[in-house]
């Protein structure tokens, strides 16, 4: 598995009854950072298996060495998650598959913007910009750079500087 790209944490999470609990939400976060985006293929006793996605193979010592949490906390807080309809496991006497429930609320693969979010954040990232060069100036450049010199664009939300007259 690559580590390349990203996960998303959806601030429900403060909502879930484990939240007050630093290692299960530290584990759930490891779970979902290895679990596979999308269906994989391994081999296992010269048998092709399909991981699905949201799932992913380990065993209570990789979970460990991988998260730095100890074999019993491991096994305590997957209990609290398996508890909690969190995640499910599937273990055989060589490894487990975890399988994160619900992985399409969390990691969902739409995440299209329509063209007004697009442009209203390209509009806020453009007016913080321009009042970060405004802060970066040194006070006795700033005699040019006032803000009555800029204009409010009410129908684009953005500060424009005045025409020269």
């Amino acid at each position: 598995m690559e580590n390349k790209g990203w996960i998303k944490i959806h601030r429900k999470i403060f909502e879930t009854s484990f939240y007050g609990k630093p290692l299960v939400v530290a584990l759930f976060i490891h779970c979902l950072l290895k679990a596979n985006h999308q269906d994989n293929k391994i081999i296992w006793n010269k048998q092709e298996m399909i991981i699905k996605r949201g799932s992913f193979v380990t065993g209570l010592k990789v979970l460990a060495k991988e998260s730095g949490i100890s074999t019993q906390s491991i096994r305590t807080a997957l209990v609290t998650l398996k508890s909690t309809h969190t995640l499910t496991i599937k273990s055989t006497t060589k490894f487990s598959v975890i399988t994160i429930l619900n992985y399409e609320q969390y990691q969902s693969l739409t995440n299209k913007l329509t063209n007004k979010q697009q442009t209203t954040n390209k509009q806020l990232t453009t007016n913080n910009n321009v009042w970060r060069m405004y802060k970066n100036v040194k006070e006795k450049d700033k005699s040019f750079i006032r803000k009555e010199n800029f204009i409010y664009d009410e129908q684009t939300k953005t500060y424009k500087l005045k025409p020269i007259l």
